[in-house]
């Protein structure tokens, strides 16, 4: 391979390349709005796998924990859309595939995945810190989801 088709091979097409700062600051913006888009997407489907572990474990506390927590990940969701497109930015995801056919229940296993999807959003909203409003909104969940985890952790 010749040197023209290395750099062919690494340069983007004209077309995708902006032409001017502000066209490439717009598309820098579209494309972290679209990361929380897609948290957004994967927000849902983690509701849907909680909402499992909701019909799943016994009936009493933890069944009002888990109905809360999945509840709070979709009110979360459309909060963050909403403030995605009050950014004056499209909503637009990438392609995703959810499977939630392994989610078995047991405390343990429920409280490692509440616990991998705080830490995942908690650096998203960290990226996000310079925009109050939705690093606030990041703020808010995390710290409702920490009671819930604590609470179910502690249950006996």
């Amino acid at each position: 391979m010749d040197a023209t088709a290395i750099i062919a091979t690494i340069t983007p097409p004209a077309e995708q390349v902006p032409t001017d700062f502000m066209s490439y600051l717009n598309s820098t913006k579209q494309n972290d709005y679209t990361r929380l888009c897609d948290f957004a997407i994967d927000t849902l489907s983690f509701s849907t796998k909680v909402n499992i572990f909701h019909w799943t474990c016994e009936k009493g506390f933890l069944h009002t924990q888990f109905e809360e927590v999945y509840e709070l990940l979709r009110k979360f969701a459309d909060d963050l859309v909403e403030r995605v497109l009050a950014q004056d930015v499209r909503f637009k995801i990438t392609n995703r595939q959810v499977n939630i056919t392994d989610m078995i229940y047991n405390t343990e296993y429920a409280v490692r995945k509440l616990s991998e999807y705080r830490e995942e959003a908690d650096k998203l909203g960290n990226f996000f810190k310079d925009n109050r409003g939705i690093n606030a909104l990041f703020d808010e969940m995390i710290s409702e989801l920490d009671k819930h985890i604590g609470l179910i952790k502690n249950f006996r």
